[in-house]
């Protein structure tokens, strides 16, 4: 027994003394850094990193204003889903969309309606539950576009393009859809943007 503790002890001794007998390394090759990053410290950090980013001429943002009438929707863009709302409430904000656009191109924008169920009756405690779309069930989506570079402001928006539902009358009154439960449409519109993923 104290034969094969002896041996143990010499064979961890042995690759101890080997990791330690090493060459050791030049001092000034695992220390030297680039001049720029020695400059770097807790206060500048962020510019340099910032510095790094490579930027474009052109950065545009697109979004879509949604507006909805008398439905619940999906909202896909590229068949990416963007936006589901199941409440009888509406967008406030625009909704950024360059995640789902992964080209220069045509983008396809694909909307589906529908009706509202028991939500009437759970938010204001009368009604019956709507199982169709109505004549007046409607979606409204502008796209816009803002450049990234600019200010980003409302005064800087461009609307590139704004689609309704469908409708069968000539005073766009009445939803195409009216009387089906469910109801999908798809518009599309051009993006450039200065990425091809």
């Amino acid at each position: 027994m104290r034969l094969l503790n002896k041996l143990v002890l010499l064979t961890v001794g042995f690759f101890t003394l080997l990791g330690c007998a090493q060459q050791p390394k030049d001092a000034k090759a695992t220390t030297a850094l680039p001049t720029a990053i020695e400059e770097i410290n807790s206060e500048n950090i962020v510019a340099a990193i910032t510095a790094k980013i490579k930027h474009f001429d052109e950065e545009p943002l697109y979004y879509l204003r949604i507006g909805k009438e008398n439905c619940i929707i999906e909202v896909l863009v590229n068949d990416m889903p963007v936006y589901k709302s199941y409440e009888l409430s509406n967008l406030a904000s625009p909704l950024r969309i360059n995640g789902s656009i992964l080209k220069s191109g045509t983008q396809t924008v694909t909307v589906r309606m529908y009706p509202v169920g028991d939500l009437i009756k759970e938010e204001y405690e009368y009604g019956e539950t709507i199982t169709q779309l109505g004549d007046a069930s409607n979606v409204s989506i502008r796209v816009i576009q803002l450049d990234k570079q600019g200010a980003m402001g409302l005064n800087d928006e461009v609307e590139l393009l704004e689609y309704q539902s469908p409708t069968t009358d000539a005073n766009g009154e009445v939803f195409a859809g009216a009387g089906l439960p469910f109801y999908e449409y798809t518009f599309e519109f051009y993006s450039k943007v200065p990425y091809d993923l």
